[in-house]
């Protein structure tokens, strides 16, 4: 009962977490839509995209292998190997925010023009990548549903708090303020979610000493593994991330302003979805990672044809909601110029119906030693995708761009399911487990 009650709490929380910040990002854009208009709105949802597809490089990887790597060394009973990766890994990740910050800075000035609205986007860039080393941290030491918790929990309690209420009380808004106050409810947050990490960091490296074992935090051959197989991970997410923007941002390069606040108004609205699978995907990592050390691929299968079947159904279940409802629901919401979010929403959850299909095929090669092909993968499905967009777009518009996005993303999860079917002998599709 007690093994059954951990691994209920590991996937439903994870899952309750995701949808509540989902709820409050659903929010942000709301007000976001109707505070700002086309241009600021574009602004808005690009700088978005920056900040959630390149905080992942945070510590250069290390978080990321850390989760791989200290779940295999308490498996296998190196509990003084995994604390020194463990707090390595908490003060390479936050010693390299400021960079971060940095280059956040000069990449919104150029978006925005504005020194207000860079050093939100800054700070706001910051916030999540604290809350991200915070959250992997506690997800290698063994707090899988916690860490999930403050990484999808964290910084959208910030904004539920401090920034939806400041937005709404301000008369006039600008993008400015809207990017400022996104980075100080953020900031909040994510300041207590690196205490709680830290006393997480101080029970492992306080369990290793007790156990009669010296403890030097200096760089050793598991850091260096965490870090380099992090490095691939790290980088896969980035490249994964920019996928799933890259319609917001070629709509804006390609269309037109009005065009790129609707598609982003439609990937927030798909988040929704996507949100299920990349929850069980984050938490279900160091299960993954221990029950391949010690070559349980039955039990992988078990579980990822589960997580498959779930998520596919709700996909379709959004598909058919959405293609319903949605030509009502969203201009009601969102305003009369937004009439095309609907279609555009319809169109890129069929991208979303791909990557439920494999469950967590993704993150079991990545835990298993594969996350080469995995980026191989992903970085030939952005290239390929982004230049089949931008003709799409250039000369048939947003609704072909987004069919172009939604086959792309498809794509990328049929060759990951092939790859781990040859080399493991494991099919994540939906379904019963083989016997």
């Amino acid at each position: 009962m007690g093994t059954a009650s951990k691994n209920m709490r590991r996937t439903i929380v994870p899952i309750v977490t995701r949808y509540g910040s989902v709820g409050v990002q659903l929010l942000v854009v709301t007000v976001v839509a109707q505070k700002l208009d086309a241009v600021g709105t574009s602004q808005y949802f690009t700088l978005m995209g920056w900040v959630l597809t390149s905080y992942f490089w945070v510590g250069a990887g290390l978080p990321d292998g850390a989760v791989k790597e200290v779940p295999a060394l308490v498996v296998l009973g190196h509990h003084e190997e995994a604390a020194r990766v463990v707090r390595r890994t908490f003060a390479v990740g936050l010693g390299t925010i400021p960079l971060g910050f940095i280059t956040s800075v000069g990449f919104a000035y150029q978006i925005s023009h504005q020194l207000e609205a860079a050093f939100g986007v800054g700070l706001w860039w910051s916030a999540y990548a604290a809350i991200f080393v915070a959250a992997q941290v506690l997800v290698a030491t063994g707090s899988p549903a916690l860490g999930s918790a403050i990484f999808y929990g964290a910084a959208n309690l910030g904004q539920l708090c401090i920034t939806i209420p400041a937005v709404l009380l301000l008369s006039t808004v600008e993008t400015a303020d809207v990017l400022t106050l996104t980075g100080l409810g953020t900031a909040v947050t994510a300041a207590l979610s690196v205490f709680v990490a830290l006393r997480a960091v101080r029970r492992v490296t306080t369990s290793a000493q007790t156990a009669g074992t010296e403890f030097h935090p200096l760089v050793d051959g598991h850091v260096r593994s965490a870090l380099h197989s992090g490095a691939a991970i790290a980088v896969g997410r980035f490249v994964q991330a920019a996928i799933i923007w890259t319609p917001v941002w070629i709509a804006g390069v390609a269309l037109n302003a009005e065009a790129a606040a609707d598609m982003g108004i439609a990937s927030r609205l798909v988040s929704a979805v996507a949100g299920v699978i990349a929850a069980v995907r984050f938490s279900v990592r160091p299960e993954i990672a221990a029950a391949a050390a010690v070559g349980d691929w039955d039990g992988i299968e078990r579980t990822g044809r589960r997580i498959a079947a779930a998520a596919s159904a709700l996909a379709v279940l959004a598909i058919v909601s959405s293609a319903g409802l949605g030509g009502f629901m969203i201009p009601l919401i969102f305003g009369d110029a937004h009439q095309g979010v609907a279609v555009l929403t319809v169109i890129l959850l069929f991208g979303t119906l791909g990557e439920s299909f494999g469950g967590p095929v993704d993150e079991t090669l990545k835990m298993s030693g594969d996350a080469n092909f995995v980026l191989l993968a992903q970085l030939s499905v952005v290239a390929s995708s982004a230049i089949i967009q931008l003709l799409s777009a250039t000369w048939l518009g947003p609704e072909v761009q987004a069919v172009s996005y939604a086959c792309g993303f498809s794509a990328l999860y049929a060759v990951l399911i092939a790859r781990l079917s040859r080399a493991r002998g494991v099919v994540l599709v939906p379904g019963r487990w083989r016997q």
